[in-house]
């Protein structure tokens, strides 16, 4: 009971260590980080290095830089920087600012945004402390005004981060570009200290100035420890880089040094020039007799713009005794790869450099991946240097360790350091980043890294376990006769460790689990004597216990004895699950086991049986697969090919897939390989865009646990055997971010069969984005009348004319875009007709279902006169709304009375009738349904002048959707939609009738005719003859009589 109780406090604290684990992956711990906290906004962390003080006292110490720190008060100046010094505790708050400069001479200098701190270096233990500040201005005044130049300068400390006044190197300022050239084309405008250092053997401090002969950059290399008697050398410096004449290079902007570079013994310089020929480039350097840096070696870039060579770094990746070179590009990119940051590897061939790098690493797209690279040191102790890659803008940042080997550097990062798993989460983790000093005293060395938002974490490394261990089990074949009833199967256990320090000598015990046909679906042919079951966990512990024998028994029921029984180990550390302390825990309590060790092992007894006359059986399986899906038919329908590649288009009516895979096992022509294949099975391992449903098959049998699909093909497949299987899936797991499915299959056989290998059935996809485009009416009616008005008279949007609304409607269906690209809707809109005459003014794009409630295109395309909405016409707007129906009926009624010849198109195609702008409305986070409306007016001017004899005027626009996105492979139906707007006169005309000539001839005839004899008449009655004068002057007088007589309604009232 007491060993079952300890088992399951062992299961919950294994799956505590392995939900760890994942953050910790190798020896980089991440549990028990060291954090440390600077002032705001002061860039705390923007450079970091370790350092080792044996002055006064033997201490580790944190360097950081934090050059925006507010000044001192006799600095006099707002933003100085500062270099803070930070002992190993579990306090955060605990750095000391140092204080080493000098009272500020205005009239002299000035340190206001001198960015100290810029620069952080280490010599070693007991060495002195670099730190820089490249933006350190120098005045001059004199009679003609004030001269300031960015010299930059440089302070040298003793190892207890204090200036020595009896210490040569402490007290002689570390600047070299005061009073070299008149101006920026010498080296007043040097910015030393962006860069810096010490060699090692401890010698020489070098420093990039990369403003320098007027931004070509400078390396500067001076020796204060020493006599050159000392050091066996003819000239102890100082050695400049002259000018080369390479103006903004940056020469100087990364610099390193070291042995073992160009030469075994001598001293070599790398120096980074980013922006060298655009594309940027890393500098070879020796010291020559001259005194000048001699340029043995460049290596350009291939990217304009990567910025390659601003960091460098060199280490013997391969432990060949020569330093190789690490060159990072932080700001190389090619989105269609999604890569963004590149390190590049440049092996060292004996004292010489290819061209062409040996290895590229790549990080995320615009993660800035190479930032920083770092040589830390042997951080697993197996004999190769080791590099850390900064990405300070992957998510919250990160860390990539990759382990050196004797190819060289290995391609695939060791371990991947997150910093939004570190104490909450550290934005633009990775900034900065030392290594290469064991700090906690396990001889394993140690990282500090460093951030933008003033904090640095400092990760140290545990101790790496190799585990040896002889698992064995006997006898190896099996006779059931032969087995006893105490015991069948004898399985030994020997474990020992070994580690790469022998200081190392703690009591370490493993956790192993026993496992007997773990694969096995049924009930298990043999059990542990101890447990009476299929599964054994056990404890042993090193160096104490060698070795543990553990006995198994056969069932007696057992029937199946052609398979064999498989017995597994697993292991791993056992430790309690550790609490919090107050203070920095030892990690030599936490080792961890080695990973390129496999930790667990299986063990196969056999059952005795014939196969063949040597009892070898030598299958020749073979397979070939193919994506599709069966039809109503119950036909396979192979998915489309194209280039010898399957792609699958796929709009989400696809619910199902099937992967067909023909197995074969026919004699090859040595008609020995093609044998029965024992215990044949087909492993298929599914993506997890891919569910597994079932299977097709005649006599295969599958089962599924998750991901993965075991068929069993039969026991034997036998020869000259062939079987056809569907895997059937679910597809529902696919969507827009879905680029391939691959699918692993691998043909097993307990038979002997050399060419099994796994093969990838893998298809493309095509994710068609589920959005559709509609109209709200197909056809709109407006009107025109009214008199011709002026451009530059209309002051209201109802001087342009009569309204219409155009709307339209998006759906989703399916999953939304999200990040992955944009939605747009484009227009063709109709704004002129073909001589330039307005159209339809534009007057509002209103939009609904997006984060935007209104449309402004670019290029003026909305109300471009800027024109009023009338506040009558405000008023009226919801009233007009509400009349659409009625609007419809009307519009019904006098299209069926219009004439077709007399109607007349304007729209957007090659006829050139109507000139028309393009122009695109983002859909911003569309989910599953957006409604666009276009609001316009009728120009009444252009229609009176120019389409006042027509009945109607159709006006044709075009809408469509359009996707813009990075990702090739989602598509979708752009399918225009048009939309027509019938415009008519608002002035009633009177229905033309056509008259026959022969009636128009009768009706002059009869005119003519009634006219003859009306004059006749009168000439009958006299009134031709003319009057005489008296005649005429009686009629006057009667007619003036006539005048003053009562009416004929005054008569009948008299007469009343």
């Amino acid at each position: 009971m007491a060993l079952c109780a300890a088992a399951g406090e062992l299961r919950v604290q294994l799956q505590l260590l392995a939900a760890l684990s994942i953050a910790s992956a190798f020896n980089i711990d991440t549990r028990f980080p060291v954090l440390k906290r600077g002032p705001p906004d002061s860039y705390f962390g923007y450079s970091v290095a370790l350092h080792r003080q044996l002055k006064g006292q033997d201490r580790h110490l944190l360097l950081v830089g934090a050059p925006k720190a507010e000044g001192l008060p006799d600095q006099l100046a707002n933003r100085t920087g500062a270099l803070f010094y930070c002992p190993i505790t579990s306090r955060e708050d605990d750095c000391v600012r140092a204080d080493f400069e000098t009272p500020t001479d205005l009239q002299k200098e000035s340190k206001e945004d001198q960015w100290l701190g810029v620069t952080v270096a280490s010599q070693g233990p007991g060495g002195k402390v670099l730190v820089c500040a490249h933006r350190y201005e120098k005045r001059q005044k004199n009679l003609r005004g004030e001269k300031r130049n960015l010299l930059g300068r440089c302070f040298v400390m003793s190892d207890d981060i204090a200036i020595d006044q009896n210490d040569y190197w402490d007290t002689t300022p570390a600047h070299f570009c005061e009073n070299v050239g008149s101006d920026h084309q010498g080296l007043l405008m040097c910015q030393q200290g962006m860069a810096g250092g010490f060699t090692h053997p401890n010698h020489y401090a070098y420093y990039g100035a990369p403003g320098g002969w007027n931004w070509q950059g400078a390396v500067y290399v001076e020796q204060k420890n020493s006599t050159f008697f000392d050091l066996n050398i003819l000239s102890d410096g100082p050695f400049r880089l002259p000018d080369l004449k390479k103006g903004n290079s940056y020469i100087g902007y990364s610099l390193m040094a070291g042995q073992q570079i160009l030469s075994q013994n001598s001293f070599s310089y790398v120096a980074g020039g980013p922006r060298y020929d655009h594309t940027g480039a890393v500098f070879l350097l020796e010291q020559s007799k001259a005194d000048d840096l001699k340029m043995e070696k460049v290596i350009r870039g291939n990217q304009t713009g990567s910025y390659f060579g601003s960091t460098v770094a060199v280490a013997d990746l391969n432990n060949d005794n020569w330093k190789d070179l690490i060159v990072g590009a932080p700001h190389y990119f090619d989105h269609k790869k999604e890569i963004g940051g590149a390190v590049y590897i440049y092996m060292n061939e004996v004292g010489k450099f290819p061209n062409q790098h040996s290895l590229i690493l790549n990080g995320t797209l615009d993660s800035l991946f190479g930032h920083v690279v770092s040589s830390i040191g042997d951080v697993n102790q197996d004999g190769f240097q080791d590099i850390a890659v900064g990405a300070p803008y992957d998510g919250d940042g990160k860390v990539y360790i990759y382990h050196g080997g004797a190819r060289g550097l290995e391609p695939k990062p060791s371990q991947i350091i997150d910093g939004k798993h570190l104490n909450g989460g550290i934005q633009t983790f990775g900034y900065s980043i030392s290594g290469n000093l064991d700090v906690d005293s396990n001889t394993y060395p140690d990282i500090l890294i460093g951030t933008l938002s003033d904090k640095v974490t400092l990760l140290r490394s545990r101790p790496v376990i190799n585990i040896k261990r002889n698992f064995t089990v006997h006898p190896e074949t099996i006779d059931p006769s032969k087995c006893t009833e105490k015991s069948c199967i004898t399985v030994e256990l020997c474990f020992s460790y070994l580690t790469s320090t022998r200081k190392y000598n703690r009591n370490i015990t493993l956790n192993y689990t026993l496992k007997a046909e773990r694969e096995r679906r049924s009930a298990p042919r043999v059990q542990f004597v101890k447990t009476m079951k299929d599964e054994l966990e056990g404890f042993f512990s090193m160096p104490k216990t060698k070795c543990q024998k553990i006995e198994l028994n056969l069932m007696n029921t057992v029937q199946d004895k052609l398979h064999p029984i498989s017995i597994t180990l697993t292991y791993d550390i056992y430790r309690p699950v550790s609490r919090g302390r107050q203070y920095v825990r030892s990690l030599d309590q936490f080792p961890v086991l080695n990973v390129q060790q496999t930790h667990n092992e299986t063990r196969e007894i056999h059952f005795e049986k014939d196969c063949g006359s040597d009892r070898v059986c030598h299958s020749n399986l073979q397979m070939m697969y193919e994506f599709g899906n069966f039809g109503k038919d119950e036909k396979f329908d192979p998915v489309n090919r194209l280039q010898n590649k399957q792609i699958l288009e796929f709009d989400g009516k696809t619910k199902r897939l099937a992967l067909q895979v023909n197995v074969s096992n026919f004699l090859n022509n040595s008609d020995t390989i093609g044998e029965d294949a024992h215990q044949a099975f087909l492993n298929i391992t599914l993506p997890n865009t891919l569910s597994y449903s079932g299977v097709r098959a005649d006599s295969a049998r599958c089962n599924n646990r998750g991901q993965n699909v075991l068929c069993s093909l039969g026991n034997p497949f036998k020869k000259n055997q062939e079987m056809t299987l569907s895997i059937l899936v679910q597809t529902k797991l696919i969507d827009l971010h879905t680029r391939e499915i691959n699918v692993m299959l691998q043909l097993t056989t307990e038979s002997v069969q050399k060419d099994l290998m796994p093969v990838t059935a893998s298809m493309l996809v095509q994710v068609e984005l589920q959005v559709s485009l509609s109209r709200e009416h197909k056809t709109h009616l407006a009107y025109f009348s009214g008199s011709v008005m002026g451009e530059s008279a209309m002051k209201t949007f109802d001087d342009v004319g009569s309204s219409v609304d155009f709307t339209f409607q998006v759906v989703n269906i399916g999953e939304p875009l999200g990040n992955l690209g944009e939605l747009y809707l484009s227009f063709l809109w109709p704004h002129e007709i073909s001589n330039g005459k307005w159209l339809l003014y534009l007057t509002e794009i209103e939009m609904n279902g997006t984060d935007d409630q209104y449309c402004v295109p670019e290029g003026n395309v909305v109300n471009p006169l800027n024109l009023m909405m009338a506040k009558q016409t405000k008023q009226a707007v919801r009233r007009k709304r509400e009349a659409v129906p009625a609007v419809d009926q009307e519009k019904r009624r006098l299209l069926s009375h219009a004439k077709a010849k007399d109607n007349l198109e304007l729209e957007c195609n090659n006829k050139h009738t109507a000139n028309c702008r393009k122009f695109q409305c983002l859909l911003s986070n569309m989910t599953d349904k957006a409604t666009v409306t276009l609001r316009a007016r009728v120009w009444k001017s252009t229609f009176l002048e120019e389409y006042s004899d027509f009945s109607r005027i159709i006006v044709q626009m075009e809408a469509s959707l359009y996707l813009k996105t990075n990702i090739s492979t989602i598509k979708m139906d752009e399918a225009p939609v048009k939309a027509i707007l019938y415009v008519m006169s608002n002035v009633d005309e009177e229905q033309q009738y056509e008259i026959p000539l022969w009636i128009i001839i009768v009706a002059v005839l009869a005119g003519v005719l009634l006219l003859s004899l009306i004059v006749l008449l009168l000439w009958k009655c006299g009134f031709f003859k003319r009057a005489s004068t008296r005649a005429m002057y009686e009629a006057k007088e009667q007619k003036a009589e006539m005048k003053i007589q009562p009416s004929e309604t005054e008569r009948l009232t008299d007469d009343d």
